[in-house]
């Protein structure tokens, strides 16, 4: 983990999240500047920058993680549909670099 990581710092516990989901590889938060309700961040356990950097395994892993935390979404809101969104980079407006 990084120090100047935020979402390091919260599957640490060091900064203070609204946690929806955890397991061994992954943490899921509410994003505090909800774009949706419900709008919830799926952020591996171990470091990395990008979807380049995370590798084919650990990108299962995440999606295990995504497909649980849908799941607990879906019966606690019950929303008319859902997203999976992706950014890589500042073009794709990826706001967290490490």
């Amino acid at each position: 983990m990084t120090r100047t990581c935020t979402f390091c710092g919260i599957v640490a516990g060091e900064i203070p999240a609204e946690i929806v989901y955890s397991d061994e590889h992954v943490v899921a938060f509410l994003d505090i500047s909800q774009a949706t309700r419900g709008h919830t961040l799926v952020v591996p356990r171990e470091h990395c920058c990008d979807l380049t950097d995370i590798g084919p395994d650990r990108a299962g892993l995440l999606m295990r993680g995504a497909v649980h935390t849908a799941a607990l979404l879906r019966r606690a809101l019950e929303p008319g549909g859902m997203n999976i969104w992706h950014a890589t980079g500042p073009t794709a407006w990826q706001m967290i670099s490490a």
